[in-house]
């Protein structure tokens, strides 16, 4: 039984880290979209890609079906 509410806390938190990163994507874009630097811009674009792939493969493997 403490295992299943040690791993209940873990998800959470993880959880709670994913929403981290879908926010921190969000500034990323937004960065990306209003600056008049290219560099700067497409560094923001590649940060904010790595990110999507980031949240896509975790919200693949909490899926039911995986």
């Amino acid at each position: 039984m403490d295992n299943l509410i040690t791993l209940k806390i873990k998800a959470t938190s993880f959880d709670r880290l994913i929403n981290e990163v879908k926010s921190l994507k969000d500034m990323y874009l937004d960065f990306s979209n209003n600056t008049d630097n290219i560099i700067i811009g497409s560094s923001f674009h590649i940060i904010v890609k790595d990110l999507e792939t980031l949240i896509a493969k975790y919200e693949y493997k909490k899926s039911p079906l995986h």
